[in-house]
């Protein structure tokens, strides 16, 4: 019996030893590549003089002030991009879910934004956002408001960038939501009808406390993935005017492949990756507290 039970192990270690080795070649080995790579001095421009220099190059981020610029940068994008969709989403599904005909087409355009391409998305937003043809500018001279360049001046091009991120990802809380209410069950809303409670009320009292933690989970999904945004920013601004839309995951690309640094990218990289690391493991702290008080 022991023999026929480390067969068994052993059989179970061979179905998983690929997807283990794919994971280790793919995954955590150029994790670890990047790592030492952000310990050298490595110049594509100058290949002569790469050396190795221990932590120089994460004590230089840590005193750069373009660094510092690009994480706050991208926490402003993190979190008012899923605050502003979150709360839109949530109002846009509870609206949509009260519709008693025309639901199904509804939800139909709201895939649009969500399946086109951000290669797509940035190079039409940037043709609406133009100073002299751009739709956007005509629109607001029917208000009789002046045309402004919104991608090149510092205190809209973050708003521009953010605002298109609302019209693409918007949808995808909303749908996200609608699932989260068709579960629910009938019977709170009828007893709490009886009772005379408003439709307000009902959405206070009722609908919000039990998708709480539905809520949670889909405020992960759109924090992850507002950090890694990279490709509107590079199509729309290409992180300027200045440094005013420059996030970290741009500042990375630029050290890297416009300024050949290397090394120093390498370190923006692993800081990067902890800062990943540190968003997502805050996000399941919150879900678990979450989930502990609706419990």
């Amino acid at each position: 019996m022991k023999i026929l039970s480390m067969l068994r192990k052993r059989e179970k270690l061979l179905f998983i030893l690929p997807v283990l080795i794919i994971l280790l070649v793919f995954t955590t080995f150029p994790y670890i590549i990047n790592l030492i790579l952000g310990c050298f001095h490595m110049d594509l421009s100058n290949p002569v003089g790469n050396r190795f220099i221990g932590l120089q190059n994460f004590v230089k981020a840590v005193n750069d002030f373009r660094f510092w610029n690009s994480i706050k940068i991208s926490g402003i994008y993190v979190f008012v991009t899923t605050m502003v969709e979150l709360v839109l989403g949530v109002a846009i599904a509870i609206l949509f879910h009260k519709l008693t005909w025309g639901r199904g087409f509804f939800q139909s355009l709201l895939l649009i934004p969500m399946v086109i391409p951000p290669v797509v998305v940035g190079l039409n937003w940037r043709m609406l956002y133009d100073a002299n043809y751009g739709i956007v500018n005509y629109f607001f001279s029917l208000f009789g408001l002046a045309p402004q360049a919104w991608l090149a001046q510092s205190q809209y091009a973050l708003m521009a960038v953010l605002f298109v991120d609302f019209w693409q990802y918007t949808p995808f809380v909303i749908l996200l939501t609608l699932g989260l209410l068709t579960s629910l069950p009938e019977e709170q809303y009828e007893a709490a009808r009886i009772d005379g409670a408003s439709g307000w009320q009902l959405t206070w009292r009722i609908t919000l406390p039990m998708i709480k933690n539905g809520l949670t989970v889909v405020a992960t999904l759109r924090a992850i993935e507002a950090f890694k945004e990279f490709a509107k920013i590079y199509l729309m601004t290409s992180g300027g005017p200045g440094t005013a839309t420059e996030t970290l995951n741009y500042y990375v690309y630029q050290t890297g492949f416009e300024y050949f640094n290397i090394g120093y990218s390498s370190a923006l990289a692993a800081i990067l990756f902890a800062c990943a690391i540190g968003f997502t493991a805050l996000f399941q702290i919150l879900t678990k507290l979450t989930s502990e008080e609706g419990s």
